[in-house]
């Protein structure tokens, strides 16, 4: 522990705890059968768990821009679909049928707001401002425990929001595979560009672990630090954004060339009898 800040390794062990009592209730939602969806819930806990406990700095208050910006992709970006996609179906529906949480989740789920709430978190996290007040925070623990528990789950209910008009289990809440290839490109630009930001700005943007005077840690400069930050918010942040557009792209086809061979289907049929004439 003198060597390693585990992210909030308070808040590891709990998370473990609450996650193998969802992967219980998940269990007992599907009757007690391992199937694909148990498969895809429990790699997003996983993820999540590897997020909360991923070292992100060399000692406690000082972290790297570079770590940092690894846990907020996995939180907002990789293991939300992984925790949407494994929902299992009945459930859900029974639940979402409901007159309290239909009126809700019309709300949420809207694809304007989970895109907007999806973006609009990763710039704000990710603001110099507000990053550094909360990295140079030295008040109460228990307020920093807060803030940082704020933070964390902030960004995976939001990352949770934010695919769920791509990869919903009820498909009435899911966009139309071209719609959410927008969706998903347009999310790519807005990364891309917080990415692009980040990597060219001045050195000694963010308070970070170079902030004691430290001129190299695990090998990284100040410069390289941030430069590798912006780097993963722009590139891996994209591909994964992308990749799930291409998804959506080969569904689209796949829904479309039937569609179109029962069509030509049906005209020769149409024009069969005129050519036995």
């Amino acid at each position: 522990m003198e060597l390693f800040e585990y992210a909030a390794w308070y808040e590891a062990p709990a998370f473990w705890l609450i996650g193998l009592l969802l992967m219980g209730l998940h269990w007992r939602l599907t009757h007690y059968r391992i199937g694909a969806k148990t498969m895809l819930f429990a790699m997003g806990i996983i993820l999540t768990g590897i997020a909360l406990a991923l070292p992100v700095g060399p000692a406690q208050g000082q972290s790297l821009f570079s770590m940092h910006m690894i846990r907020h992709i996995l939180l907002l970006m990789l293991a939300p679909p992984f925790l949407v996609s494994g929902l299992p179906k009945k459930p859900i529906q029974k639940l979402f049928s409901k007159q309290g949480t239909h009126s809700i989740s019309h709300i949420l789920l809207y694809p304007l707001v989970t895109w907007s709430l999806g973006i609009g978190l990763m710039w704000f996290w990710h603001a110099p401002f507000i990053f550094n007040k909360m990295a140079g925070y030295s008040g109460s623990v228990s307020i920093s425990i807060f803030l940082h528990t704020v933070e964390i789950g902030s960004l995976l209910a939001v990352g949770i929001l934010f695919c769920s008009p791509i990869v919903f289990p009820l498909d009435k809440y899911r966009l139309p595979p071209l719609r959410g290839i927008v969706y998903l490109f347009t999310a790519c630009w807005g990364c891309s560009i917080l990415g692009i930001l980040i990597t060219f700005a001045p050195a000694g943007l963010y308070h970070t672990a170079f902030s004691t005077g430290s001129v190299t840690i695990w090998g990284l400069t100040q410069e390289g630090d941030q430069q590798l930050g912006g780097l993963l918010m722009w590139v891996p942040g994209c591909i994964i954004y992308v990749s799930g557009a291409m998804v959506l792209l080969a569904r689209w086809y796949s829904q479309s060339k039937p569609a179109s061979q029962s069509t030509h289907h049906k005209t020769s049929d149409l024009q069969s009898p005129t050519s036995n004439l």
